[in-house]
C-alpha cells in the first residue's frame, strides 16, 4: 500500500506545499515511515529541519492532500483550529488564498483566537461567514 499511496501523497502534498509557499517548497518526498522530506537547492532534508511556520505548512498540506486522496470528489468539510499560530502574515496569506480555492468544493471552519485571519480574509478579498464566540480580541 506504501508503494502505491505514498508517491501520489507526495504529489498532491507538494502541489498545496508550493501553493502555500509561494513556490519557496515545490517537492515533498515521503520516506516509508511516512516522515516527510523536502528539497532545498538539490539536497534532501527532513521536515523537522523547517521553522515552525514552514513545519505547520507543509502538514498542513499534507492534511489537504489526505483528504483529496481519500475522498476524492466528495470531500468532507474540514476544521482547522488555531491552525496558523506560527504562520507569519506572508504564509498566513498565502494560506488563505489556497484555503479560498478548496473552500471551493468543500466547507471549512476556522476557529481562531485571534483578528489577525479575519484581517487577512479581507485584505484578500476572501469570502467568510464570522462567527463570534465570546469577546474578540
Amino acid at each position: 500500500m506504501k508503494a502505491t499511496v505514498s508517491p501520489k501523497l507526495a504529489e498532491l502534498t507538494s502541489g498545496y506545499l508550493e501553493a502555500a509557499s509561494g513556490g519557496r517548497y515545490s517537492s515533498v518526498g515521503l520516506t516509508t515511515n511516512l516522515e516527510m522530506t523536502y528539497d532545498d537547492n538539490g539536497m534532501e532534508h527532513n521536515a523537522d529541519h523547517l521553522s515552525d511556520g514552514a513545519k505547520d505548512t507543509a502538514y498542513l498540506a499534507m492534511r489537504f492532500a489526505l483528504v483529496e486522496l481519500i475522498y476524492d470528489d466528495k470531500r468532507p468539510f474540514m476544521i482547522l483550529d488555531d491552525s496558523f499560530c506560527h504562520l507569519d502574515d506572508e504564509r498566513l496569506a498565502m494560506m488563505l488564498r489556497l484555503i479560498k480555492g478548496l473552500a471551493e468544493s468543500q466547507q471549512i471552519f476556522l476557529f481562531c483566537c485571534r483578528s489577525r485571519e479575519r484581517k487577512l480574509l479581507d485584505i484578500g478579498g476572501i469570502p467568510y461567514t464570522l462567527l463570534t464566540l465570546g469577546e474578540e480580541q
